[in-house]
């Protein structure tokens, strides 16, 4: 029996009918896709990890040739991104779309399997000691997420405080996350680790990379110190050689979980890596400040030693910040190709259009030395500003320091009357006069009803410039911070 279809049954038949050939034709595709990926892995990959994990990762970074001209060989470097649930859908699309979208390899880190656009974060907490997760306290935010239905960061706000539970839970994150990098990818020469507000300046990490020898033993970052362990500043980034990891992961299989039980008592995962991979390999961290910085463009200081050292990593930068260095830096390299971007390159964009001779509410985080009226008794400041105020037995003022916590113009005057080396900036409020050696941006305050509380900064524009004259471009100045070589 034959069946006449007219009118909309008609046209319904048409639609679906078109819409199969359609879902085929994207089934067929993707499979040729997956076919043609896997050759490509096989042939770049080597001694590679092939996991589903990955796929996404290199998939997605194999059709960016305009943005990505120019962009150095990253081939041998394995970059791993650390992030948490409650922060990840918040930080990690600017980066996938920015700073990750030209490097043809990396791994993403979380504290739950989650997809982002297809790209995989990877729960970096999956082979911490069972007995630890189920118990701890500072895993309450994992479990929950685990048993979390639907939209995890609802779950985690209204059943908790994700930001102080995501502190407690990140510093297990850190061995267990070098750990399983170097299973996935053990044929690198370098471990580049960051976290979801790091911004790296690849090209510049590449040529930086390009002259240390990944055989030797290394360990670098920023550094900080905790009960005399130096270590470096997760938020900058930090990066191991290939030699360094093979001898601490590959040679300690499981280490990451040798330290489960004592993290618990740490304040920062950071801390806790240091820690193994020197008791575990006597390999200690070196400093690379001010190349590896935590601060970000408008925070950092520029000046004597901090001008024409080149930049390989910064901390704190939200999603705007990073778009906003991304876009400049990018146009810098295609208009100075070949060159490595210096700090003062960084001023000239981010710094120098904005500074002035005075800039009321605002804060340019001036902090070297500090005036305070020598006649009060009573000060209630803290104790790292107490200890910065420069003690007049030891250093005798001249007649405008002895004014200098009067007024903001006072404050300004004392400025200009010391040494060049003792004070580019300034910074006045509520009888409290700080003068700082570099040149910081800083970023506005709430201004305050009574004048006195107001906080005013201002810089001596006179004296940057005859100190950015002196610099003369950098010419046989500039230089990577070079490691030592033990042994």
């Amino acid at each position: 029996m034959i069946i006449s279809l007219q009118g909309p049954r008609r046209v319904a038949v048409l639609v679906l009918v078109a819409a199969t050939v359609l879902v085929y034709l994207l089934i067929a595709r993707s499979e040729r896709l997956k076919s043609t990926l896997a050759e490509y892995y096989q042939r770049a990959g080597g001694d590679r990890d092939q996991s589903h994990h990955d796929a996404p990762h290199r998939q997605a970074q194999m059709g960016n040739s305009s943005l990505c001209d120019g962009f150095p060989d990253m081939s041998r470097v394995a970059v791993a991104m650390k992030t948490g649930a409650s922060e990840a859908f918040a930080r990690i699309p600017t980066q996938l779309m920015t700073t990750m979208s030209c490097l043809p390899d990396f791994l993403l880190f979380s504290d739950m399997d989650q997809e982002i656009g297809g790209y995989h974060l990877i729960d970096s907490l999956q082979n911490v000691l069972p007995s630890v997760k189920s118990t701890s306290k500072d895993f309450e935010l994992y479990r929950r997420q685990q048993e979390c239905l639907i939209d995890v960061e609802k779950c985690n706000t209204l059943l908790g405080n994700p930001a102080k539970e995501g502190w407690k839970l990140d510093k297990y994150k850190f061995t267990h996350i070098a750990e399983m990098t170097y299973r996935m990818r053990p044929g690198y020469d370098w471990y580049v680790f960051i976290e979801a507000d790091t911004y790296v300046l690849f090209e510049n990490m590449a040529r930086w990379l390009s002259t240390m020898d990944p055989s030797k033993k290394l360990y670098l970052g920023g550094v900080s110190v905790i009960r005399r362990l130096h270590f470096a500043y997760g938020g900058s980034g930090y990066i191991v050689s290939q030699a360094a990891m093979a001898e601490f992961i590959g040679n300690h299989p499981g280490v990451a979980n040798d330290y489960d039980l004592a993290t618990s008592k740490e304040c920062c995962g950071d801390f806790v890596f240091a820690k193994a991979l020197k008791e575990t390999t006597g390999i200690g961290v070196q400093q690379m400040y001010p190349t590896m910085t935590g601060d970000r463009p408008t925070t950092m200081g520029y000046g004597y030693g901090l001008w024409c050292q080149p930049l390989a990593s910064m901390h704190h930068m939200n999603s705007e910040a990073i778009a906003t260095f991304w876009k400049f830096e990018r146009q810098w390299h295609q208009s100075h190709p070949n060159r490595t971007m210096l700090m003062k390159d960084v001023y000239a964009h981010f710094v120098a259009p904005k500074i002035q001779s005075r800039l009321p509410d605002w804060d340019n985080l001036s902090a070297d030395t500090y005036y305070i009226d020598p006649k009060d008794k009573t000060h209630d400041r803290p104790k790292n500003i107490l200890n910065r105020v420069k003690d007049p037995k030891k250093k005798k003022y001249n007649d405008l320091e002895k004014k200098a916590h009067l007024t903001a113009a006072s404050c300004e005057a004392a400025c200009g009357s010391v040494g060049e080396k003792e004070c580019f900036q300034w910074r006045y409020e509520d009888g409290l006069c700080a003068f700082h050696k570099s040149i910081r941006l800083g970023q506005p305050v709430k201004g305050a009803k009574k004048e006195n509380l107001r906080v005013t900064s201002g810089w001596n524009l006179k004296r940057i410039e005859k100190f950015i004259e002196a610099q003369r471009d950098c010419e046989g100045k500039e230089a990577w911070p070079k490691p030592k070589i033990e042994g």
